[in-house]
């Protein structure tokens, strides 16, 4: 409602629809970090480790970052080092969190100025084989800075800045706190200081553009998903609406089906679809059944499909990669990581 796409409302009914998904947003994610402070505390979240590009993960971050940065007149710049690994063995989801988690804070308390992320290798603890190479994530920024005294007790749960600086800019307080016991799950640390690093020499380039552009000019939004058509399979009308609305905003085609075999059957019916949305949980033909049998279908043994799934239940991701899922997305889905994840699905 506030893209106001028909052009229809008021500005005031924009204010208003802006101030409920915020607020909204904020709720949720109040309740998910409980959620994930709760796992970590009680020992039930799960690593799932895999090989992941480098290259991918930062495109995703600047994907994220870049626009936010650019609407609040900030400069947010990507420094990977030379001899960075072009890939990581570690839980990509879960570094996206941590990383996502920083920036947004970085972001939150810079008002002018730069946002930074760097990518160093580093010497990590001795292993078997001696000394081991480690990859270290740094954000910087100019913001206002936090006093030494402060820095050990922002790790601890629902605590932020004191006084107006709580009040002002807000927040769980939980998001360090989850950032570094997540970190610790993924054998790796993390740490708060307020050293001034500009000394540092700028090393490098950008993985994620070619050097001899970082400013980069921002490309029309998801301009790859425009005239793309997507079948949504999912029972819930409320759900079938929610992504109908979003999608159509990128220009992009939805038919939609109810369940799964009403899915296949629309599949057969539609020769033109680009790309597959299916809910997990579904009666009767669940959504692991719907893949599978799309997957038995010679002419969509390779169609792109994406699975939408709770993230609470055990072993959702290898379950829909099993299935015959190119790729996943977790509920409440976030829209620009499901644009993100279907316009690298489809290109």
């Amino acid at each position: 409602m506030s893209q106001n796409p028909a052009r229809n409302l008021t500005a005031k009914q924009v204010e208003y629809a802006h101030v409920i998904h915020s607020a909204g947003a904020d709720l949720l994610q109040l309740v998910n970090d409980i959620l994930d402070l709760s796992k970590v505390e009680a020992g039930k979240m799960e690593i799932h480790m895999e090989h992941v590009s480098l290259r991918a993960l930062l495109e995703d971050l600047r994907a994220t970052f870049h626009p936010i940065t650019e609407e609040n007149g900030l400069e947010f710049t990507v420094d990977v080092a030379p001899d960075a690994p072009t890939e990581l063995f570690t839980d990509s989801q879960r570094v996206s969190q941590v990383l996502r988690n920083l920036l947004s804070n970085a972001v939150k308390f810079t008002e002018q100025g730069c946002v930074e992320l760097r990518i160093r290798t580093t010497e990590g603890p001795d292993g078997a084989a001696g000394p081991r190479k480690t990859v270290a994530f740094s954000v910087v920024d100019t913001g206002v800075g936090i006093a030494d005294d402060d820095l050990d007790r922002l790790f601890e749960a629902f605590q932020q800045g004191e006084g107006p600086t709580n009040r002002r800019y807000g927040g769980t307080g939980l998001g360090l706190s989850i950032s570094r016991e997540v970190a610790a799950l993924l054998d790796g640390e993390l740490h708060l200081s307020t050293a001034n690093l500009d000394e540092e020499p700028a090393l490098t380039r950008d993985v994620t553009e070619p050097v001899e552009r970082s400013p980069i000019p921002q490309a029309p939004a998801h301009e790859e998903l425009h005239g793309r058509k997507t079948l949504v399979i999912d029972d819930d009308v409320r759900n079938i609406f929610a992504i109908t609305s979003v999608l159509e905003l990128y220009g992009i085609t939805v038919i939609y089906a109810s369940d799964g075999r009403e899915g296949i059957d629309t599949l057969l019916a539609t020769a033109d679809v680009d790309i597959v949305l299916v809910d997990v949980m579904m009666p009767e033909m669940d959504g692991y059944a719907t893949m599978t049998a799309i997957r038995q279908i010679p002419q969509f043994a390779t169609i792109p499909v994406i699975a939408v799934t709770a993230k609470a239940m055990p072993h959702d991701r290898e379950k829909c990669l099993a299935a015959g899922a190119t790729d996943y997305v977790t509920k409440p889905v976030d829209t620009e990581e499901l644009l993100i994840r279907m316009e690298r699905q489809i290109t």
